[in-house]
């Protein structure tokens, strides 16, 4: 009888889990993500706001080494004076984007939900996620950019709502959750939510070899968090959860020299400043001495495209030192402390090779490969002419600092819809 109930009972939290996880996903994809690792909440936690929305998918599978040849819409995330990257480049373009944790977790919760698990099955299960957390996010993005070549300015405005999802799960006695134990075993629901806008203006000089922009920004950030213990309560929602809001704005400057002496090469040099004068975000709601602090943060690349001698193929080589000075600290949720990352963890460097270039700059197809953290990505992508992007990305992420590293692997698909003059 102990056996049937505990089978009942966890297979009515696996049905409250995908409901939540697909419905959370859906109507954040309909109505709107690196994951990123939530640090415990504390006062004065640095929030790497950045690395939060530059989730750009062609960007992370070149292991996000965008900065020194970012364009168009990926320009208002990544550094705006991209925008004058090429000689024509107009277009309107919306996107969406979900991304998850690579592995088993949706499958094995939807066959706890749809099959009838044994005790023996129920219990694995629940062993199997005991200690993980389990990533998923859902963006979309609606954007509208333009370069006029013939006075050498380009402009962008763009909107991104991007939600993400946590699932935690504890096993407070480490006992593979032998239910009924009263030990407080627990699902833990960590929902983040940033709907930002970017305006961006761009220009250049010095016969086009020194590009300058700069973008302002407004966002609100809005967290959510519950709960379900699993000897203790029916149910897990958000429901009854009271949001923490902020609400902050801030600017970005971003430059491109472009080194006549590796003109062979076509080389350039990238610097942006990120949130410049730093962004102390109060809480609105639950507790206004509870602050989340994004630091000034300086990221500098180079990037070089030689010319191939078969004209339909283009090759695109990027490296990315990110926050150079350090500023974006890890904080550890066993000791509470902030950490620094690694040169690894901030070091990005891709590649792409694309056939056959557009009027717009892109290519029709895209390979690319890239270090993204220390970690492997990869992705292709389909462009027809920029009225339809298929984008498809795998990448490697570490939310931890050398010493206790968080090794997370994610998968991405991306639809635009665009037109481009």
């Amino acid at each position: 009888m102990i056996e049937q109930n505990l089978a009942g009972f966890v297979q009515r939290r696996c049905r409250v889990l995908v409901r939540l996880a697909i419905a959370a996903v859906l109507s954040a994809s309909m109505v709107g993500a690196l994951p990123g690792a939530r640090p415990a909440r504390a006062q004065n936690e640095i929030f790497d706001l950045a690395s939060f929305y530059q989730t750009d998918l062609r960007a992370l599978a070149m292991g996000n080494a965008y900065g020194p040849v970012a364009r168009g819409e990926g320009a208002l995330l990544y550094n705006p004076a991209g925008l004058v990257q090429f000689d024509r480049d107009i277009k309107i373009d919306a996107s969406l984007a979900v991304e998850g944790e690579q592995g088993d977790f949706f499958s094995d919760t939807v066959d706890q939900l749809t099959e009838s698990p044994s005790p023996q099955e129920v219990k694995a299960y629940l062993s199997k996620y005991n200690g993980t957390s389990q990533f998923y996010r859902a963006q979309t993005f609606g954007n509208f950019v333009a370069n006029l070549a013939d006075i050498n300015v380009g402009f962008g405005v763009g909107v991104m709502t991007q939600t993400r999802f946590e699932f935690v799960f504890t096993d407070a006695n480490n006992d593979g959750y032998t239910f009924p134990d009263g030990n407080q075993d627990s699902l833990t629901l960590n929902q983040d939510e940033l709907d930002i806008n970017f305006l961006s203006f761009a220009f250049q000089i010095f016969d086009g070899q020194l590009l300058i922009g700069a973008t302002a920004k407004s966002f609100t950030l809005t967290r959510e968090s519950s709960t379900a213990f699993f000897d203790t309560i029916n149910d897990i929602d958000l429901a009854g959860a009271v949001p923490d809001t902020y609400d902050a704005s801030g600017f970005d400057l971003g430059f491109i020299w472009r080194l006549e002496t590796l003109s062979f090469l076509r080389g350039q040099i990238s610097v942006t400043a990120l949130n410049v004068g730093g962004i102390t975000l109060e809480n609105q709601t639950n507790d206004p001495t509870k602050t989340l602090e994004v630091p000034a943060t300086y990221n500098v690349g180079i990037a070089i495209s030689p010319e191939l001698p078969w004209s339909p193929v283009h090759l695109l080589l990027s490296v990315e030192l990110e926050d150079a000075t350090g500023a974006i600290k890890v904080r550890d949720p066993l000791d509470g402390l902030d950490h620094d990352r690694s040169t690894t963890q901030r070091l990005h460097a891709g590649a792409e090779l694309g056939i056959w270039r557009t009027s717009t700059g892109n290519n029709v197809l895209n390979a690319r490969v890239g270090s993204h953290r220390g970690r492997a990505a990869f992705g292709f992508e389909l462009n027809l002419f920029s009225a339809l992007r298929i984008l498809y990305t795998q990448y490697g992420d570490n939310f931890g600092h050398e010493d206790a590293k968080e090794l997370h692997e994610f998968e991405a698909v991306q639809i635009s819809f665009g037109f481009g003059f």
